[in-house]
């Protein structure tokens, strides 16, 4: 997972808005998770998906300042090729699920995802935005492991890539 682009913007007496991804390894034909964070609780979020993170794009040249609309200090730092939205939770949190396509021309793609928040008295749009960021689609591993409570034991849960091998 790679930051792009300028800061989030902060609003007065608040946290940034954050984004991120909550899967450690993005894998082509498994699910992706990306989470908005810090959003005042109840607020309207969006998650952006975007192909590019710099230049002209639609009249603007990424990544765009959006104080000319009552945002200062907000910026749009990726194209948006697609946006989902949601309400934020309690804790200020929105997940947004995916699943990678199963197909191997998705290795090496890069995934640009930047948030968004509706916050009244933030600025005059009443909007915030986060820093972007962008996660690389990557392939299976030649190895599975099986984690298990003792050498006994005969059931455990297989994960993929997520720790060393060991071979007994």
């Amino acid at each position: 997972e790679v930051t792009i682009g300028p800061v989030a913007c902060t609003p007065a007496g608040g946290i940034p808005l954050r984004v991120e991804s909550s899967t450690t390894q993005v894998m082509w034909g498994r699910p992706w998770v990306a989470r908005v964070l810090d959003a005042p609780p109840g607020a309207m979020v969006t998650l952006g998906l975007g192909t590019i993170e710099s230049g002209p794009w639609s009249g603007f040249v990424l990544p765009q300042e959006l104080g000319f609309l009552g945002a200062p200090g907000c910026y749009l730092s990726i194209d948006v090729a697609g946006s989902l939205f949601s309400v934020a939770a309690g804790d200020g949190s929105a997940a947004f699920p995916f699943v990678i396509p199963n197909a191997p021309s998705a290795l090496g793609y890069w995934i640009r995802f930047q948030g968004g928040a509706i916050y009244p008295g933030a600025n005059a749009l009443g909007l915030v935005t986060s820093q972007a960021r962008k996660v690389q689609v990557c392939g299976w591993e030649p190895v599975g492991r099986v984690w298990a409570s003792g050498l006994a034991t005969t059931v455990g849960t297989r994960e993929i890539g997520v720790a060393p091998v060991m071979q007994f």
